[in-house]
């Protein structure tokens, strides 16, 4: 049984808000707190989870514009000039990368990161090298950097192999550009071209027919 209030005891000018609760009884809602720029109102929604305490209104009177920062912050146009310069530089560095071919260092060693450059250095040895990474950590950069310092020797032949025919003709394009056209051939069950190469691509069902004869 909620108890009422007697009539005249609200304060001029004020309103009283309540809300009814699960049980019937009436609650009063919780006021809102200003604090600055910000108010908080406690509660939960109809799912019992509680929501953001706080909620931003208007403007904080910290927040500058860009032409009142230009005028009080020292050093802010020419800030802003140098970084403006700095992003046309690097799109233009981007740009220039991705229309020039790509050319292999003249050490493979360059752009490995040690466990990279590790695993290289076991494959030279002549060891078998499993290599336990998360996808896109640059496994295959292993691969290309091993294929790199063994490409101009007379003897050498590898086969890379992928799991379907689409990733083999990815493979066998991106090769040929490193490495010349010459030099990468291809075999899948519908495709066999240069099989004589130093580096044959491969997919799995291909080269373990060719293991089985």
């Amino acid at each position: 049984m909620s108890r009422s209030n007697k009539p005249g005891s609200e304060k001029p000018g004020t309103k009283k808000v309540s809300q009814k609760s699960s049980h019937g009884s009436a609650k009063k809602a919780k006021p809102w707190k200003s604090k600055g720029n910000w108010k908080e109102s406690g509660g939960k929604n109809k799912s019992g989870k509680k929501f953001d305490r706080f909620k931003k209104v208007g403007k904080d009177p910290k927040e500058l514009s860009a032409s009142d920062a230009t005028e009080k912050i020292p050093g802010f146009q020419k800030s802003i000039a140098e970084t403006k310069n700095q992003i046309k530089d690097w799109l233009q560095e981007a740009k220039r990368l991705q229309s020039s071919p790509y050319q292999p260092p003249a050490n493979p060693y360059d752009e490995l990161d040690p466990w990279q450059a590790r695993a290289v250095e076991s494959l030279v040895c002549g060891k078998n090298v499993i290599v336990d990474a998360p996808t896109t950590s640059g496994k295959t950069r292993i691969v290309e950097a091993y294929f790199a310092k063994n490409i101009k020797r007379a003897d050498f032949r590898a086969c890379y192999t992928c799991p379907v025919k689409s990733l083999s003709n990815d493979k066998l394009i991106e090769f040929r550009d490193m490495f010349g056209a010459e030099n990468v051939g291809i075999s899948t069950g519908d495709v066999k071209e240069n099989l004589h190469a130093p580096i044959v691509v491969a997919t799995l069902e291909s080269y373990r027919n060719s293991l089985l004869g």
